[in-house]
């Protein structure tokens, strides 16, 4: 239990922490310091009544269940609590980053009650970010800048893009992930040039941030570039990147057949590397068809590009172990009824995936 003493020095504590007991299964908030009230903008007797009602009531409702049960996992001894999610502040409407970590502590009378503190992660982000901004030397600026297109890279993008899209979610948006394509790149530095290669990929930077002014974009691999920001309508974001299109043709000399984009909007728990892959399916669906320049991920072509890994994957395991086998189809001649020839049939046999039909994996190969 908590003496006076003890009381008073958790809550004079400038440190946002909640000290608990648990007893017969029962979590129960004693102590609110100074710090959580600030960081909640709301008083003591309030907070600890908002906890014992419901302790993660204020948590944001997709972050509730997780939460719950990386609680009841610590509280069971089996790990240790360190979670990240979503506050709302009583006083309105308004969500807050916060880091949590439960530790075990041993009070003077000799009991165990746990101690929950928390760090306001926005902030942390912010003044690191107005630290990033101010100090950014020649350092930084070679390890996160490409050097063509003098935009943020693709390590910028796989250091930074995750906390974009929390940031998007937090704010009631929809992140999504373009994956554009700068179609025939290779010939075009071929015909006109590397440096008219480079001058084109600047000025596709250019267009981007013209368009979309609030994302998160870098260049990815060789003539790709991916942008992060918010959808509110699929059809929009459709004619925007035939805008963006439109723009591209101009930059260019001569004719070139433009740009294409995968697009993946984010499912919960999906990261941006994942959404990367994801929005690579997409373009990739296209394939040659000049008519489509922008598509969505769809779990449907998903599962037509693992058959085909699948395939490209397996066949030479195929060919060894047999798998693939041919079987002869009598052809009968209609005037005599008798066989005249046989036709030669290849079905693989997959001991996983069952009969694998030559219309699937002959145009794969």
């Amino acid at each position: 239990m908590v003496n006076e003493v003890e009381r008073a020095f958790f809550e004079s504590l400038k440190l946002p922490l909640i000290l608990c007991s648990y007893r017969d299964g029962i979590l129960r908030a004693e102590i609110v310091s100074d710090g959580l009230c600030e960081v909640a903008r709301s008083p003591r007797e309030e907070m600890l009544k908002s906890y014992n009602n419901d302790f993660f009531a204020s948590a944001y409702p997709d972050d509730l269940i997780w939460l719950q049960h990386e609680a009841e996992k610590f509280l069971k001894g089996l790990t240790e609590f360190d979670c990240i999610y979503r506050y709302q502040r009583i006083e309105k409407n308004e969500y807050i980053l916060l880091h949590a970590i439960a530790k075990w502590q041993t009070m003077s009378d000799g009991s165990k009650m746990i101690l929950l503190s928390y760090n306001n992660m926005r902030n942390t982000r912010t003044s690191i970010g107005q630290w990033y901004t101010s100090t950014q030397d020649k350092e930084n600026e070679l390890l996160y800048t490409d050097k063509v297109a003098g935009i943020p890279n693709f390590s910028y993008l796989r250091q930074f893009a995750d906390e974009r899209i929390f940031d998007l979610r937090l704010a009631d948006k929809r992140p999504v992930l373009i994956h554009l394509d700068v179609i025939a790149m290779h010939s075009y530095n071929s015909h006109y040039g590397y440096e008219e290669g480079d001058k084109l990929l600047k000025n596709i930077a250019a267009v981007i941030k013209e368009e979309f002014p609030d994302s998160m974009f870098g260049r990815g691999v060789d003539d790709h570039f991916a942008i992060i920001t918010e959808i509110t309508d699929k059809d929009l974001l459709c004619e925007k990147i035939e805008v963006l299109n439109s723009k591209v043709k101009k930059c260019a000399l001569g004719k070139m057949e433009g740009i294409r984009a995968g697009i993946y909007e984010f499912e919960a728990g999906v990261d941006f590397m994942r959404g990367y892959d994801y929005s690579h399916q997409a373009l990739k669906s296209i394939g040659h068809n000049r008519n489509v320049i922008s598509r969505f991920y769809s779990r449907e072509n998903d599962n037509k590009y693992w058959k085909e890994h699948y395939i490209i994957e397996s066949f030479e395991k195929a060919l060894e172990e047999e798998w693939i086998k041919i079987f002869y189809q009598p052809i009968m001649r209609s005037s005599t009824q008798k066989v005249a020839t046989v036709e030669a049939l290849a079905r693989w046999i997959d001991p996983e995936r069952g009969i694998i039909s030559p219309g699937d994996f002959i145009p794969v190969l």
